[in-house]
């Protein structure tokens, strides 16, 4: 297993490896049209129980060879631990409005997180992601803690034109049937205020 990129040039394709072993499970693809077409992803890495996130560099990155193989032309950085849980993993990955990335995820068995970029939210020091200049480079916070288990089970969000977030996810609570929820973003502050339903 590993995460791979695939892009089309005059009606072919190229497949292109990024990361190797068991990296790459429940990726998230988004491509910033307004700046390049620059693609990004999402995913974890199941040996190490982390979200991971690449970036595409063009050089002087740490993953994934050109094609040449002579210099990396992707970014790949550990986010966060996500602990141990059985599949599957919820992981979900947009682009605000200022097309900074976004990463909704689930941690653990029933905690819902989103993460970024410490720059995205006008702070100067994270508590997750890449160290720089000695300190975390992402904000990695908690938008739900769930009862039971599967809480955030095929994650998916979306960030409106006006920078509000709406996730949504299958939740399941022992010996009851599990449901689709939603959380959803009610002001424009960074942790999001959010009422489930």
């Amino acid at each position: 297993d590993a995460l791979m990129y695939a892009f089309s040039t005059n009606d072919s394709w190229t497949i292109r490896e990024i990361l190797p072993n068991q990296s790459g499970q429940y990726a998230s693809l988004v491509v910033d049209t307004n700046n390049g077409d620059v693609p990004q992803i999402a995913s974890f890495d199941s040996t190490n129980n982390t979200l991971e996130y690449a970036k595409y560099v063009d050089s002087g990155g740490n993953c994934g060879f050109n094609s040449s193989a002579t210099q990396f032309e992707w970014q790949c950085d550990v986010i966060e631990s996500l602990g141990t849980a059985e599949a599957p993993r919820g992981i979900s990955l947009e682009l605000d409005s200022d097309h900074f990335p976004m990463i909704t995820y689930q941690s653990g068995e029933n905690i819902i997180k989103v993460a970024r970029p410490v720059n995205a939210i006008g702070q100067l020091i994270g508590n997750c992601g890449p160290e720089e200049s000695l300190f975390y480079s992402w904000q990695c916070d908690i938008i739900s803690a769930g009862i039971g288990y599967e809480q955030g089970d095929y994650i998916s969000h979306s960030v409106s034109s006006s920078g509000l977030t709406t996730i949504a996810y299958y939740g399941n609570i022992p010996s009851l049937p599990g449901n689709l929820r939603i959380a959803y973003q009610r002001f424009q502050v960074y942790l999001p205020l959010c009422q489930t339903d």
